[in-house]
């Protein structure tokens, strides 16, 4: 049985948890005046310095985190996955990749997604790595760069990265926790032009138009006046 999954550095209980709660510290660092020093004692965001350094600094080298949704579905690969580990079973799979071309990201310019569901797997690493180039840049300056070459050295001033996302629910919308703070980063430090989110909840009352030709051509042309 064979299924492709997306791996997802931020997805990382850890990298997660310290991605948010620095953000929220860097924030409060600008607009409530509370020093940098202060910060120096503060346990949790020391803690989350020294947990975002160490899995930056070791990337990939020693295991992998697979982002895995479970459509509870008796004879899918997931549901296989949850219920071993659900019995503690110690349990060998094999795994190939990755696989792929890649997101293709360059360092500047405009670069457009839409994801819906679990797709938006697939870009939050780019939202991720757009907090932590805010976050070197204008507070952290000890945190150390990602690996990999995707978007290592995208350009704050001269990037830009308009998400389209569709879910069936606020519950089931994925990585928000990132894309909120993403968006708050560049408010109040002055991208208005970094990041742009565009959100379709089915059944809040954010449907929005539908997701199809007349969809994509409008919101493209739109970007290019």
């Amino acid at each position: 049985m064979r299924r492709p999954y997306t791996e997802a550095f931020s997805l990382r209980k850890d990298i997660n948890q310290a991605l948010v709660h620095l953000s929220k510290t860097a924030i409060s660092i600008k607009t409530r005046g509370i020093t940098e020093e202060s910060m120096e004692e503060d346990k949790e965001t020391q803690a989350c310095l020294k947990s975002l350094r160490e899995r930056l600094e070791a990337g990939n080298a020693d295991s992998v985190c697979l982002s895995v949704k479970d459509y509870f579905n008796k004879r899918g690969l997931s549901n296989y996955l949850f219920e071993d580990a659900k019995k503690g079973m110690n349990c060998k799979y094999e795994i190939q990749g990755p696989m792929g071309r890649g997101l293709g990201i360059h360092k500047t310019g405009l670069h457009v997604a839409y994801a819906a569901g679990t797709g938006m797997l697939v870009f939050v690493d780019i939202v991720a790595h757009l907090i932590l180039r805010i976050l070197r840049t204008r507070c952290f300056t000890d945190l150390c760069e990602e690996e990999g070459e995707s978007v290592r050295s995208a350009e704050l001033d001269n990037f830009r990265f308009v998400l389209h996302t569709s879910f069936l629910s606020e519950e089931e919308a994925l990585c928000m926790d990132l894309i909120n703070s993403l968006t708050q980063l560049c408010q109040t430090f002055g991208y208005p032009k970094l990041f742009e989110h565009i959100s379709r909840i089915s059944n809040k009352g954010k449907k929005g138009q539908r997701w199809d030709q007349g969809y994509f051509m409008s919101t493209l042309q739109h970007l290019k006046e």
